[in-house]
C-alpha cells in the first residue's frame, strides 16, 4: 500500500484506532490487515486464525469457555459481517445475539425433523427457531437458516439482505446504532426475555478484539489503497463525522467490502480527496458520487466525470453549506491544490466566485462554471493515486 495513503488514513480516521460501540477496534488491523490472498477471489474476506479456545465472561462474572467450532462461527460472523462493510458496533451486536441464543452453536431442532439432515452442532427445542440466531420459520426455509452464512446475512439485512426487510434485520432498524447494543439486538429478535443480551456485550467484544488481526480480504478487482480508503470513510460515516446522501453512501460501503460493481466503483482519488478532507474538517456532507451507479444525469449527464465514478461533491463543511465561494469551499480549495495533477483536476464554481469578487490563482486545478450549492472536485486521471503528503 502507498504510504502516504496509510498515513492519511491513519491520521485521519484511526488516531490510532477507531471507537465504536464501545469497541477499540483499528480498522487497518481487522480488514485487510494481513496480505491479501490470492485465491480468496469475489471479494471475500476471511479471519487467518479464528484460534481454539478463548474464555469469555458475561456481566454477571459467568465464564463460558468457546472451542474451536464456536470461535469458528464467531469468525464467520465477523467475515460476513465485514464482506456486507458492517461497523465493529454492528458485529458486536450480532455476536451478543448469537452467545445468547445459541452459545455460537449451530442448532438444529428436534421439532423441525428436517433441520437435523444438516451439519449442525447441536439440537435446540424451542418453537422452530434454527441456527445460531434462532431464527423461527418467517426468516427462511429450513434450508436457508441451516446455511450460516444466509442465516448472518439476514440477521444483519438491509440493502442486500435476503429478506429486503420483512423480517428485519439489524441495517434495517431505524437508528440502531444510536442504541444500546442489547437494545439494538432485540429490535432484530424480538425476544420474550429482551434484557438478555446485554449481559454479553463485554464477551462479544473479548472475541472482536481476540481476531482483530487475522482478518484477511482481497481485493476483487479493486485497488488496494481505494478499499482501505474506502473502509476508512466507512469508519468515518459510523462515527458521525461523514454523511452521504442517499445511495452514494452505499457505493463507498461496496468499495469497503469488495463488493463494488464495474459501473459503481469510485476513483482511488476521489476517495483520497474525501479522506484528506476529513483530515481538515471536523465534520463533512458529499452529496454525489458515482451517477451511472445511480443513474442520475443533471448537469454535464453522462459526459460528466461523476458518471465514471472521477467527481465527488460536498454539500457541507463543519455544518455549513457551500458554495464554491464561501470560506470553507476557498480554504479547501487551497488545502488541495498542491496535491492535484496539474491540469488533469477540475473545479467547479469558478461562476459562482466571480459573481462575488472572489478570484482563486490555483496552479494545477481548471476552474469551470457549476451550481453555487456545492463544492465540485473531479480527477481527469484515472486509477492515478494522488500525491499527498507523508505527514
Amino acid at each position: 500500500m502507498n504510504p502516504r495513503i496509510l498515513t492519511i488514513i491513519a491520521a485521519a480516521i484511526l488516531v490510532p484506532a477507531v471507537l465504536i460501540g464501545g469497541v477499540a477496534f483499528g480498522l487497518l488491523a481487522i480488514i485487510g490487515g494481513q496480505a491479501a490472498s490470492a485465491n480468496a477471489g469475489g471479494g471475500a474476506c476471511t479471519v487467518g486464525d479464528a484460534g481454539t479456545a478463548l474464555t469469555v465472561t458475561t456481566s454477571g462474572g459467568d465464564s463460558l469457555a468457546l472451542d474451536e467450532k464456536q470461535l469458528a462461527n464467531a469468525a464467520k460472523i465477523i467475515t460476513v459481517g465485514t464482506q456486507a462493510g458492517v461497523s465493529a458496533a454492528g458485529l458486536k451486536v450480532a455476536l451478543m445475539t448469537a452467545l445468547q441464543e445459541s452459545k455460537l452453536w449451530m442448532l438444529a431442532n428436534s421439532t423441525v425433523p428436517a433441520s437435523l439432515d444438516y451439519p449442525h452442532e447441536g439440537v435446540g427445542s424451542d418453537h422452530d427457531s434454527l441456527n445460531l440466531f434462532q431464527q423461527r420459520a418467517g426468516w427462511g426455509s429450513v434450508e436457508e437458516r441451516m446455511d450460516a452464512d444466509y442465516a448472518i446475512r439476514a440477521f444483519f439485512g438491509g440493502p442486500k439482505g435476503p429478506n429486503h426487510g420483512s423480517p428485519r434485520g439489524l441495517l434495517d432498524v431505524k437508528g440502531w446504532d444510536t442504541m444500546r447494543p442489547g437494545e439494538a439486538a432485540q429490535e432484530v429478535q424480538v425476544s420474550a426475555f429482551p434484557d438478555a443480551y446485554d449481559q454479553w456485550e463485554g464477551a462479544a467484544e473479548t472475541i472482536i478484539n481476540s481476531m482483530s488481526g487475522s482478518i484477511v480480504c482481497d481485493g476483487a478487482g479493486i485497488g488496494g489503497d481505494a478499499r482501505q480508503l474506502a473502509q476508512g470513510l466507512v469508519a468515518a460515516i459510523d462515527s458521525g463525522r461523514l454523511s452521504v446522501y442517499g445511495a452514494h453512501e452505499q457505493q463507498i460501503r461496496d468499495m469497503a467490502a469488495g463488493t463494488a460493481s464495474q459501473d459503481c466503483r469510485i476513483d482511488v482519488g476521489v476517495l483520497q480527496i474525501i479522506t484528506f478532507t476529513l483530515q481538515h474538517f471536523d465534520t463533512v456532507t458529499v452529496s454525489s458520487l458515482n451517477r451511472r451507479c445511480t443513474g442520475e444525469t443533471p448537469g454535464a449527464g453522462t459526459r460528466s466525470y461523476h458518471w465514471k465514478g472521477q467527481a465527488v461533491d460536498f454539500s457541507v463543511l463543519n455544518g455549513r453549506g457551500v458554495t464554491g465561494w464561501d470560506s470553507n469551499s476557498l480554504k479547501l480549495a487551497q488545502l488541495l491544490n498542491p496535491y492535484m495533477p496539474a491540469g488533469l483536476a477540475g473545479l467547479g464554481q469558478s461562476d459562482c466566485r466571480a459573481d462575488h469578487g472572489v478570484s482563486l490563482m490555483l496552479s494545477n486545478f481548471i476552474q469551470f462554471p457549476d451550481g453555487c450549492n456545492h463544492f465540485h472536485v473531479e480527477i481527469r486521471q484515472p486509477d492515478t493515486p494522488l500525491n499527498f503528503p507523508s505527514s
